[in-house]
């Protein structure tokens, strides 16, 4: 067990787990899965299966929507991830973390919004119903409910003026909220995947390829089905599989007290559990 006095070695204090070497390991896979899996999976997919991203209307029949899932995952995953994470990361004052986290959510509002945009747009132009299925249901309420806990942390926690006590009060539900709406962006996006391979295979989803002798052009014969488990769709188990483990290590490290950052008052002794 080592003591630190706050009055003298105050960043120190702050992050004691940073002595840890389980908390490191835990965020270098959590970063590892989100940038070495999960985006370069989802970059593979909506490229090389699905004609890559545009925003004009008149290309093909998925490059518009592509917006969608790039956007969603960047922003309610990944950024997400990181706006959590860097309260247990980085070596700064308090406020200046905070201005960081709302900046970083600020991020995450654009990308959802980006996404929700592309998503009506595409139903709209190919004449497909909103809102009809379970991952639309879970993303619609999701979508509102981080607004609302980003208007309330903003508010609360930039203020100035609002009380200590106040802020005291709605940290444990702040707290909670960011992470249930974490939990739900993960249920949406892996609906989402799961409903896009539902819908259909991309291109290079052939089993069986036929040359036809009139025009010697390739054709497709014999269209891989979902449960012939195609590799486009191994692409996207693969990528479910990354968010939910970057998550569950995103969730594990937030929830963890001993690795909170200590509000130490000056001259208070903080002790490192476990430090050699």
């Amino acid at each position: 067990m080592i003591e630190y006095n706050t009055l003298h070695e105050p960043s120190e204090a702050l992050l004691l787990h940073h002595y840890n070497p389980l908390f490191w390991i835990a965020v270098g896979v959590a970063e590892l899965l989100l940038f070495g899996a999960v985006l370069p999976l989802l970059l593979y997919y909506c490229i090389y299966y699905r004609d890559g991203f545009a925003w004009d209307a008149t290309n093909t029949y998925t490059t518009m929507f592509n917006v969608h899932p790039l956007t969603m995952v960047l922003g309610l995953i990944i950024l997400y991830s990181q706006g959590v994470l860097i309260y247990r990361i980085l070596p700064l004052p308090k406020r200046m973390v905070k201005i960081a986290h709302a900046v970083i959510h600020v991020g995450v509002l654009i990308c959802t919004i980006v996404g929700f945009v592309s998503v009506i747009k595409f139903h709209n132009i190919n004449d497909i119903n909103h809102l009809f299925s379970l991952h639309s249901w879970v993303g619609v309420i999701t979508g509102p409910l981080f607004v609302l806990q980003l208007v309330v942390g903003l508010v609360t926690y930039l203020n100035p003026t609002m009380p200590l006590y106040s802020r005291s009060l709605i940290m444990p539900f702040h707290r909670y909220g960011g992470i249930a709406i974490f939990t739900l962006s993960v249920i949406s996006c892996i609906s989402g995947l799961q409903e896009k391979i539902f819908y259909g295979l991309g291109k290079h989803s052939c089993k069986k390829y036929l040359i036809d002798p009139t025009t010697n052009q390739t054709q497709c014969q014999v269209p891989w089905s979902y449960f012939d488990k195609p590799p486009e769709a191994v692409v996207m188990n693969c990528l479910g599989i990354a968010i939910c483990l970057a998550a569950g290590l995103v969730v594990f490290i937030a929830t963890r007290t001993e690795w909170q950052r200590k509000n130490a008052t000056e001259g208070e002794t903080v002790k490192l559990l476990g430090a050699n």
